[in-house]
């Protein structure tokens, strides 16, 4: 049988697919590039939104009236598995690992499917017992988890003996690595982690997903001056307003964020700081959204990921009062990307003339350690090419 498999959402799931395409691979399937050709789709859905929700449906259905086997798992079906069926009847849903299982896709076996990618993700955490007002994860991913700590070092080391030049190291609430709950940040070990994969390992390059402000303090910085640790800091920062995050109940504080920020360049002063923010919560007023633009003014991120709020039945956010308008909505989006455009411009500015190594990827380009695509000719794919970034040769990131 020829199996496709459609990935929407987080590293995660793209984790999660790679070990299903795995386990699918050893059971005598074929793999195939284009969800034309195959017999079976698989779509691994995301569900963080409503948005989210719908484009997963919408990939499934497309699926289904091309007369397509379509099997669809992740954190959908996760959530609310009977609502997916009776949405979907055509559908093989899976709401558990012991679906996947019974129908026939065990990955049980697959420890750490190594991809021909140039990045590899890898796996540190998984779930999350915050309870941010507009998330679902923690009751789609469960309660917070730790990989073994010589778990993830032999992960590292066996991507390293196979040529792979850079991991990503991913997980839900990817920073709470060694805390016993994810409420409680003072217990991060994420440092002692990236200690052991430097002394343990020889892989040339570790980059980390998302990390939420509150669980970086001085022994993270301490570490993160190491320059095999790419010098890339994504943060859930979500917004500027404090009366905002508090709504949101993030855990964190719009100064933990500038801390953050301020620290990261003072380690590595070509940082890359990135970072999500949602407008249109409800309540946020015109205020609070002139606060989330105060913010991105002060730390002068390098690119924003900017997400409109979208009701997501089963959080205390959908349910909240004074919701904010759709027009509100878009035009506050608008704004803030705006912004967000003109300070990746403006630090692609910044970088013009300096030296980098690039990891070579499949499309012509190379990304260095700060998260600047560059085109580029020649290298293998996942090598590390020496060169020095050109402002012709800048391309957009995906």
């Amino acid at each position: 049988m020829k199996f496709y498999i459609r990935t929407l959402g987080c590293k995660m799931n793209l984790l999660d697919s790679a070990r299903v395409a795995t386990a699918l691979r050893r059971a005598g399937h074929d793999q195939v590039d284009e969800e034309q050709a195959a017999d079976m789709v698989v779509v691994n859905s995301c569900t963080v939104t409503a948005e989210s929700d719908r484009k997963s449906r919408q990939a499934a259905h497309g699926a289904t009236r091309e007369g397509k086997r379509v099997v669809v798992m992740g954190c959908g079906p996760r959530v609310d598995p009977k609502r997916w069926q009776q949405l979907l009847p055509k559908v093989d849903v899976i709401g558990s690992d012991a679906e996947l299982v019974a129908l026939g896709i065990d990955t049980t076996p697959v420890v750490m499917p190594i991809a021909p990618r140039a990045r590899l993700p890898v796996p540190i955490q998984h779930g999350c017992d915050n309870r941010c007002a507009f998330c679902i994860t923690r009751v789609a991913r469960g309660p917070h988890r730790n990989e073994p700590l010589d778990t993830v070092v032999e992960h590292v080391k066996r991507a390293s003996l196979l040529g792979v030049n850079e991991v990503v190291l991913t997980g839900i609430n990817l920073a709470a690595w060694g805390c016993s709950n994810t409420n409680r940040p003072t217990e991060s070990r994420l440092p002692s982690l990236l200690r052991s994969l430097l002394s343990r390992t020889s892989i040339p390059r570790i980059r980390l997903s998302s990390l939420g402000p509150e669980y970086l303090d001085d022994a993270f910085f301490e570490v993160f001056v190491d320059h095999r640790i790419c010098d890339h800091l994504h943060l859930s920062a979500q917004s500027g307003s404090p009366a905002v995050l508090e709504r949101m109940q993030r855990g964190h504080g719009v100064q933990q964020i500038l801390r953050a920020a301020e620290r990261a360049r003072y380690s590595r002063p070509d940082v890359a700081i990135t970072a999500d923010f949602i407008v249109g919560l409800p309540g946020e007023a015109e205020a609070d959204f002139q606060q989330t633009l105060n913010l991105v003014r002060e730390v002068q991120f390098a690119q924003l990921h900017v997400f409109p709020f979208s009701p997501r039945a089963g959080t205390p956010a959908s349910k909240m009062p004074f919701q904010v308008s759709a027009e509100d909505k878009k035009r506050r989006s608008l704004e803030l990307r705006t912004r967000g455009r003109t300070l990746r411009a403006k630090f692609l500015d910044a970088q013009e003339g300096k030296p980098a190594v690039g990891l070579v990827e499949g499309d012509g380009t190379v990304l260095t350690s700060n998260y600047i695509r560059l085109r580029a000719s020649g290298g293998r794919r996942g090598g590390l090419l020496n060169l020095v970034i050109a402002g012709d040769d800048m391309v957009r990131l995906r």
